[in-house]
């Protein structure tokens, strides 16, 4: 749930700054828009043209690709540990 906001209107830099997966973007500008508020990104417009959602969908799924898993943390620091305790 969005607090009420003082302005109806959100300026964003790019969708990925908003949520790194595409399915967390899409909740929440539709949750914003929801809530009365337009969301506005600075870098292209969102769902005036079908190119412009499929940028989108690729850029979400190749910055999920990029995103550090936790487990490849968790092994890197697990590696890292063993290695300084030999």
């Amino acid at each position: 749930m969005l607090w009420p906001m003082a302005a109806s209107i959100g300026f964003i830099s790019a969708p990925d700054r908003l949520a790194r997966r595409y399915a967390y973007q899409v909740l929440l500008v539709e949750e914003f828009q929801r809530s009365g508020a337009v969301v506005v990104f600075l870098n292209r417009t969102i769902g005036v043209l079908a190119e412009d959602d499929l940028l989108l969908q690729v850029q979400g799924v190749i910055a999920d690709r990029n995103a550090p898993r936790s487990s490849n943390v968790a092994t890197v620091a697990g590696a890292m540990r063993r290695k300084l305790e030999r």
